[in-house]
């Protein structure tokens, strides 16, 4: 019984110290701006993901966006790095846009503030901005 309570208590600190990233996210989305009539949506959101998690953000305007973070690994560093790597989706009522920021991988250091801009033709502007820190 004593090494089954013991065993458990491994277990537990071992769960309880897996860091997670904490993402400071903020979206703003205009539509018009190349009629001169601006129309514009913000959303603002908090995620905390581990390396294995998508986040799923929905405004009402009809633009999704799904976001995944992981930390880029560092041989000479242990524990989790002070870099990650950023990736995800945009979907504006369900079709998909191509050729956005996520087509690149992006890379953002902790503690660091990411401006992304997505511009297109039809006068759509999305900007997203990133802030990781660990939790």
């Amino acid at each position: 019984m004593k090494y089954i309570l013991l065993a458990l208590l491994f277990l537990s600190i071992a769960i309880g110290t897996q860091a997670k990233i904490r993402l400071n996210l903020s979206i703003i989305y205009k539509k018009g701006i190349d009629k001169g009539l601006v129309l514009v949506s913000e959303y603002h959101s908090v995620e905390e993901v581990d390396e294995t998690e998508k986040v799923r953000l929905v405004m009402k305007n009809g633009l999704t966006m799904i976001v995944f973070a992981s930390f880029v690994q560092n041989s000479d560093d242990y524990g989790p790095s002070d870099q990650i790597k950023l990736g995800g989706s945009i979907f504006i009522r369900d079709r998909k846009l191509e050729d956005t920021f996520f087509e690149k991988e992006i890379l953002i250091h902790l503690g660091e503030q990411k401006v992304l801009v997505y511009k297109d033709d039809s006068g759509q502007l999305i900007e997203l901005t990133v802030a990781p820190e660990v939790r």
